[in-house]
Formats: C-alpha cells, structure tokens, sequence
C-alpha cells in the first residue's frame, strides 16, 4: 500500500447530480494503483466475450458509475480524470439487472443516497435526501443515469487498463466501538470502520489518557450471537465486552502477562468519548479545506 493521502470530494456520490457541490474535502488513504490495475488486467484478458464490468451507468456530463464483478465494489470514474474512486453500499437488494442499493453520505449519518436499477427498462436513477427512521428516504433531489452498453463496458474497461487508471480507496471513517476505563484510570477504546465494517478493521487501544493512547496488536476477534459479547484478543492481552442484555456483566481486561489478574473495567459512553478524541487512528478521516493543512495520523 502506498501511505499517501488523498483528498477527494464529500460526498462523493454528489458528482452523479451534474454539480460540485460538496461539504468539503477528506482524507482517504490511496490504495496501490498498481495492485488494482493488475486486477483489471486480469480481467481483460478473461472479457474476450462477456465484460466483467458488471453494470455501469453515466450521467450527462460523462462521469460513469459501475460496479466491477466478482468483487462487487461500486467506484465513480468522473470525466477527464485518472482516478476511480471506490465506496461501499450500505444495503442492496435485487437481481444483477434489476435492485436497489443504498449509499451513506461519508459523515451525516441522516443522510442517503439511493440508486434504483431496472436495466429492462433502462429506468436508473439515483436519489439523494434525509434517512427516514423506517430506512427510506426522503425525495430531495434525483439524478437520470443512463446503462452503458456492453461494448460500452468493454471500452470503459479497456481505456482503465490502458491509461493506468489509479484507483482511491474507501475513506477510513470510523467510530468508537468500545470505551472503558481502568480502576487505576486505564483507558481501553476499541474504533471500527463506520463505513465499512469488518474484524479486520478493529483497532484497540490502551493508555493513561485520551490523549495518549498506543495501538495494540489485534490478533482475534470472537463475538457470540447472543446480542455482541466480545473478546478483542491482541497480543497484551483481551478485552471482554459483554452482551448488552446483561447489563450485570461487566467489561473486563485480562492482561497476558504472566501472573496478571482479570480487571473489571467501567463501561464508558462511547459518544461522548468521540466527542473528545480527535486522533485521526480512533475517529478516522477528517474535512479539510484547500487553505487548511492536511491532518496527519492516517494510517
């Protein structure tokens, strides 16, 4: 991986709307050009007959919107540049031909965006406005995508390949999974990937204050399907955090060096402890501005 930031737009997905029209900009971490662009090579050579691109919609001004199977990540490709940047659905439902997939705006939680796919009838459109408490949206505003062909396809993929097109990572937008303190006043905070989630994207951290805080070294995660008891396993030791429908249990920390006793931790309110810490490791990517400095922290 290359250990570059990038700043791209916020939100993202506001390009589909024919307007610039952002909140600012973000930091994303740059995912290796050349490992994406081996994958698309690859693929090339498998699409003598059928793209693997597996749908891909444009807008009037030529930005392209599509999804590259088997892998299943959406990227917009804006016109005239030489990076696609990839984002995650937060919901999808449908056939290839034929769905619905909901995307979250990278940092307002109330707001969405949902694109909405019937290629037998050539009817795309994409839908931006507030989330609705029972998961809907309200209307704000709409785009009209158009389906490329498959020749279409093809050519997108080609021109990918050809002009070395970079490839922009996700933003690492996270949240505060898990906060708890020591009697001794030992802060223990476990940030995941908002956008994202995943074990894999667990980081655990430990320290005398919120401010100085050190990553541990995750080496396991288990969680029962009883309601989220978990142990965040590193190589320090395990953090267990119980099922919130037994609230008699407790958080604990069982150190792994050797004679160590279990500790009971005080559960801490993992909102407000967001509210305090601004290390870019536990909160993730944050705005900036073209006259601002870029924050550091990013992994």
């Amino acid at each position: 991986m290359i250990a570059e930031t990038f700043p791209r737009p916020v939100p993202i997905l506001n390009m589909l709307f024919n307007d610039k029209t952002v909140d600012g900009l973000y930091v994303a971490t740059e995912a290796d050009p050349l490992q994406k662009l081996k994958e698309f090579q690859r693929t090339f050579e498998w699409a003598s007959s059928d793209p693997k691109i597996e749908n891909a919609y444009k807008n009037d001004r030529g930005d392209v919107l599509f999804r590259l199977w088997p892998h299943n990540e959406y990227y917009i490709l804006p016109k005239g540049e030489n990076a696609a940047y990839e984002f995650h659905d937060a919901g999808y439902g449908g056939s290839t031909k034929e769905f619905e997939a909901s995307f979250l705006h990278e940092f307002d939680s109330n707001r969405k965006f949902r694109l909405k796919v019937n290629e037998n009838t050539g009817e795309i459109s994409i839908v931006r406005g507030l989330k609705q408490p029972a998961g809907g949206i309200s209307q704000q505003d709409v785009a009209t995508l158009k389906v490329l062909t498959d020749e279409e396809k093809s050519a997108l993929l080609k021109n990918i390949v050809e002009k070395e097109i970079s490839f922009i990572a996700p933003p690492d937008i996270r949240a505060i999974e898990l906060a708890a303190k020591s009697a001794d006043g030992t802060y223990f905070v476990v940030s995941c990937n908002r956008q994202n989630y995943q074990y894999e994207s667990l980081r655990v951290f430990k320290g005398p204050a919120l401010d100085k805080l050190e990553e541990l070294e995750v080496t396991n995660v288990n969680r029962l399907r009883d309601g989220g008891t978990t142990w965040y396993e590193c190589k320090e030791g395990t953090i267990f955090s119980p099922t919130s429908f037994h609230p008699e249990r407790k958080v604990q920390w069982c150190s792994s060096a050797e004679g160590s006793r279990t500790e009971i931790l005080e559960k801490l309110d993992a909102k407000d402890i967001s509210q305090k810490v601004v290390d870019l490791r536990l909160v993730g990517a944050a705005k900036w501005s073209g006259d601002e400095a870029k924050p550091t922290g990013m992994a």
